[in-house]
């Protein structure tokens, strides 16, 4: 199932780009908001990490140089370590099992697709992405 939900919400990530020049967060960002769309407590995390990691590449921005590939790798590396700071700081029962993987790389690119498409566009890309991956995937394991 999990390989399905990655290669479905790659296909939607990419077509949601051609038809309207948009991205949902990053290519696995879909898939990975589908496994934890009904979980509010995990999308608000990732909200919150997601603006955080914005916030924090903002300020780095004003201080040293980040454009192109190193404002990217700047942005996944915060994400991750925001997250492994949340993880040891929560008891590792408080978080879900998708925390464990995807969820050092998908706050760093959100934020980074916040910085440059804007909060509100990606926001609306990935809340039309990822139950659209949700259902597909559904449909098809039957």
């Amino acid at each position: 199932m999990f390989a399905l939900t990655m290669t479905v919400g790659i296909a939607v990530a990419v077509i949601l780009l051609e038809l309207t020049g948009l991205i949902a967060g990053g290519i696995i960002v879909p898939a990975y908001v589908s496994l934890i769309l009904f979980s509010p407590a995990s999308l608000g995390m990732l909200l919150g990490m997601a603006l955080a990691v914005l916030l924090a590449l903002r300020l780095l921005g004003q201080v040293i140089a980040l454009y192109g590939a190193r404002r990217y790798g700047i942005s996944v590396l915060l994400g991750g370590v925001l997250n492994a700071f949340a993880q040891n700081l929560l008891a590792p029962a408080a978080l879900p099992i998708e925390w464990s993987a995807f969820g050092y790389l998908v706050p760093g690119l959100v934020a980074y697709h916040f910085d440059r498409q804007g909060v509100a566009r990606t926001v609306l890309m990935i809340a039309i992405a990822a139950p659209l991956v949700r259902a597909l995937v559904l449909l098809l394991s039957f």
